[in-house]
């Protein structure tokens, strides 16, 4: 049997040399702060914006967190306002497999934004969904 090997070995040979000089975990202790950051700015905004309109549902977990949105507008209404105002959500509505739920929950992701860009985007979430 032979073995298909996807990442050159020039490639392998780097990654295990910067695991081995204690790169790898400099950098996950970076990455974990600078995320740290985005998630606290992302719950800040939405929470000054949104006040008593939203639920902020994993504030403490990933690169992404829910939000429950008390509003007449459906999840559908909501991610098309957004996207005519430059910001993607998601939703999640495909994640149920019978029932779904009785409130409207997005998905709403970070990690590749720039602080300010967090700002800005959750301003046009506020004008797009006012």
């Amino acid at each position: 049997a032979s073995f298909e090997q996807n990442a050159s070995s020039l490639h392998q040979r780097t990654m295990a040399n910067f695991i081995a000089k204690g790169y790898w975990e400099s950098h996950i202790r970076k990455m974990r702060a600078v995320y740290k950051q985005k998630m606290q700015m992302l719950v800040q905004e939405l929470e000054r914006r949104f006040g008593e309109h939203i639920q902020i549902i994993g504030q403490y977990s990933g690169l992404y967190i829910l939000i429950c949105i008390r509003t007449t507008y459906s999840e559908a209404e909501l991610i098309k306002k957004a996207k005519n105002h430059g910001v993607k959500v998601y939703p999640t509505s495909v994640y149920y497999i019978t029932c779904k739920s009785d409130k409207v929950m997005l998905k709403l992701g970070f990690s590749n934004c720039s602080i300010e860009e967090i700002q800005q985007g959750v301003g046009l979430l506020y004008e797009a969904w006012k």
